[in-house]
């Protein structure tokens, strides 16, 4: 507000200047008024029409708007100027919604080229693309996306209507029954914690472990968790045999394909008739093909035969399978499956 109310004062003395329209521009988005914006680079252009970034910005807040075709125009006339971060991302997002993958994957093997150290745009590419598909996300990627995604995780999460810890949290509650002893519980990829306030009431000790350390600074504020570590799920569940009597990864697999690894070190964390909770984006129960897919959003979709099959292989009988959704995206829902299930001995 203070700046918009300073490029204002500049904008009076001053109407043909550029620069202040472009970051009055840049200025209303970030107090959610794209359509406001729009006009401010629009004017900008006019006066400096070689200027890339006065392009990109019109080009997000078009994509923003879900002015999608004239977005993806806006943007490629800013990539002209040179290569930018901002506009890769930024065109990779309008051709998914678009539902132009092949584009989509192009631009993630352009950014890429132009960042080859970035594990972003290569998992992504690798989503978009019609090659075999990689077993899981590096953990590089995940902590890089959960990093930069920290500070608006859950209010994006709340946007897309998210309640996979409220539907995990139910089904646990539902397997417990009369059983009120308090357990040990991991939340194995916690993010910023969403799901702790729902498990602390089953809890002596409430544990999480996640790879983005500024998600896990945002945990530490809910003042919840006994233990917080920064660290791979699979390598630490792995360290902690018969730690737990309830291991839950709310949303977590999907940046899986393989689950083997995943199941085996949970079954090793848990003890004897510990309680497996996990949600997963779903395959439909009747498609063919493999048992995981990678998909052009960055996750993975799971064929629900392969989970049920590897839970009895991985020493788990399983408790409950229902379907869910999981969230909105692209004004679609979301399908997925919660899954409660117990270490056998």
């Amino acid at each position: 507000q203070a700046a918009l109310a300073s490029y204002d004062r500049a904008l009076s003395t001053r109407p043909d200047y550029p620069e202040a329209l472009n970051h009055r521009g840049m200025a209303l988005c970030k107090l959610k008024n794209p359509q406001e914006g729009l006009i401010c680079f629009r004017r900008a252009l006019e006066l400096k029409p070689d200027s890339a970034e006065y392009q990109a910005n019109l080009g997000r807040s078009l994509l923003e708007l879900g002015q999608l075709e004239d977005a993806v125009e806006g943007l490629h006339l800013a990539l002209r100027s040179g290569p930018s971060v901002a506009v890769f991302q930024s065109l990779a997002n309008a051709y998914y919604q678009l539902g132009h993958v092949d584009k989509q994957a192009d631009i993630y093997r352009q950014w890429t080229a132009f960042e080859p150290d970035n594990p972003i745009p290569r998992h992504l590419a690798a989503g978009s693309s019609k090659g075999a598909a990689t077993k899981r996300a590096a953990d590089q990627y995940i902590a890089k996306l959960f990093d930069g995604f920290a500070e608006t995780f859950e209010s994006a999460l709340l946007h897309l209507g998210y309640q996979t810890p409220q539907k995990l949290a139910a089904l646990i509650k539902a397997e417990l029954g009369t059983d009120t002893a308090a357990l040990r519980i991991l939340d194995a990829g916690c993010g910023t914690g969403l799901a702790a306030p729902l498990l602390k009431p089953f809890a002596s000790q409430l544990v999480d472990v996640d790879l983005s350390t500024k998600m896990l600074d945002k945990a530490r504020e809910r003042k919840l968790y006994d233990e917080l570590v920064v660290g791979e799920l699979c390598a630490f569940m792995a360290s902690r045999p018969a730690a737990f009597d309830l291991v839950i990864l709310a949303d977590t697999l999907v940046y899986f394909g393989a689950l083997e690894e995943a199941f085996s070190t949970a079954h090793k964390a848990l003890a004897p008739r510990g309680i497996f909770a996990v949600a997963l984006e779903a395959r439909a129960a009747d498609s063919t093909g493999p048992d995981y897919r990678l998909e052009p959003h960055g996750r993975y979709t799971h064929h629900p035969a392969y989970v049920t099959r590897l839970l009895a292989t991985s020493g788990f009988t399983l408790r409950k399978i229902e379907q869910v959704v999981l969230r909105r995206e692209l004004n679609a829902d979301v399908a997925g499956i919660a899954v409660v299930a117990r270490r056998l001995s």
